[in-house]
């Protein structure tokens, strides 16, 4: 009887620490993004009026969005 109490234990703490870790992954706020925009031009190319077409399909939903750069300063794309 002790084992079985000691395994219903171990087995909800490592539920309960699993649920807290994802919880923590996907709740927490990252105000600080770095993005390298390197890999889609030189940085010196990337310009105010800049457009990026972004497609995108799953199996339920396809979708689209277009992302215009308003400004470049001081080394951030916005």
């Amino acid at each position: 009887m002790d084992s079985k109490f000691i395994a219903i234990i171990a087995v909800a703490v490592v539920v309960v620490a699993a649920g807290g870790a994802g919880a923590f992954m996907f709740l927490k706020g990252d105000d600080k993004v770095d993005n390298d925009y390197t890999i889609l031009d030189d940085n010196k190319n990337i310009k105010e009026g800049l457009v990026f077409n972004v497609d995108s399909k799953t199996l339920k939903v396809n979708g689209g969005s277009k992302i215009v750069v308003t400004s470049v300063a001081d080394g951030k794309v916005y």
